[in-house]
């Protein structure tokens, strides 16, 4: 089984991340739980959860120690551990212009990162700064959990007019998320 724990703020669609990943590893024949803590207040931080399986999953709780934490917001880092509780050989990906030399040196973590500048993609091929499809992109190359082809179908169903534009940033954060493996 493999665990993700997504950290966003309200409000910059990690529900919608968390529906189209699930729905992508039904459609493979994977058991899947997927779903979201509300905030408190508005524009709050948010946690949305994933597990997928190839067995039914008998769990019912947040996920406390994920396999892998996605950062939609670098500006998360400052407000909330989001390696806490992350397994040794967990992974963090992140939305960040900055290299993982520079992640690492700034905040230490030893994991293994997947970094994207997920903003400029969205600036480029969205006309927006909402990262939640294109760091779906980040989180297929990093971990295998779907094939890639697996997510264009729920992405056409459920965003309509916008859904070839967030598939071609989704390809392009597939392409260009860079992995470093963690230090020993």
């Amino acid at each position: 089984m493999i665990e993700i724990r997504f950290h966003a703020w309200d409000r910059q669609g990690v529900e919608t991340s968390v529906e189209l990943l699930a729905l992508a590893a039904m459609a493979e024949g994977k058991y899947v739980q997927a779903f979201t803590n509300q905030p408190l207040q508005k524009g709050a931080p948010v946690k949305a959860f994933v597990r997928v399986n190839e067995v039914p999953i008998s769990l019912a709780a947040q996920i406390e120690e994920p396999d892998v934490a996605v950062v939609l917001d670098e500006s998360l880092l400052t407000v909330q551990d989001v390696t806490q509780g992350l397994k040794k050989t967990g992974i963090l990906i992140l939305n960040t212009a900055k290299a993982p030399e520079e992640i690492r040196e700034i905040y230490g973590y030893q994991v293994t990162l997947g970094v994207i500048n997920g903003n400029q993609i969205a600036r480029e091929i969205l006309g927006t700064s909402m990262v939640n499809t294109i760091m779906l992109g980040a989180v297929i190359k990093v971990t295998q959990i779907v094939h890639l082809e697996s997510i264009e179908p729920p992405m056409l169903e459920h965003l309509g007019r916008s859904a070839p534009k967030n598939l071609a940033a989704l390809q392009k954060a597939y392409k260009e998320t860079v992995i470093q493996e963690r230090e020993t």
